[in-house]
């Protein structure tokens, strides 16, 4: 609905099991890719808002192995409340694991 606002994918947010289904497929830095759901959705145009609105600029591919969920709660703080943030409100989305975890 605002196409002038930008949508930043960082590291942190990933999920904390390894389950196949938690892995990101997405290489660091690239655009993310339209799904044929994506792609057939009447909801909005996915393909415009991955290519336009998505700032891909700090994704480095999937979680690395020598990292847990608690370290990347931790960067994900960091991060949020950095004097590079300068935004107001931060909306952030992610897996249930990791929002369970965050808030216990």
């Amino acid at each position: 609905r605002r196409p002038q606002e930008k949508i930043l994918i960082i590291p942190p947010l990933q999920e904390i099991s390894r389950n196949p289904d938690t892995l990101s497929i997405t290489p660091a830095h690239a655009t993310i890719q339209a799904s044929w759901v994506d792609k057939t959705s009447k909801v909005c145009n996915f393909h415009e808002i991955f290519w336009n609105q998505v700032d891909m600029s700090l994704h480095s591919g999937n979680k690395p192995l020598n990292t847990n969920g608690l370290k990347r709660m931790l960067a994900f703080c960091d991060f949020v409340f950095s004097p590079s943030v300068k935004e107001e409100y931060v909306i952030a989305g992610g897996h249930s694991i990791w929002f369970r975890s965050f808030f216990q």
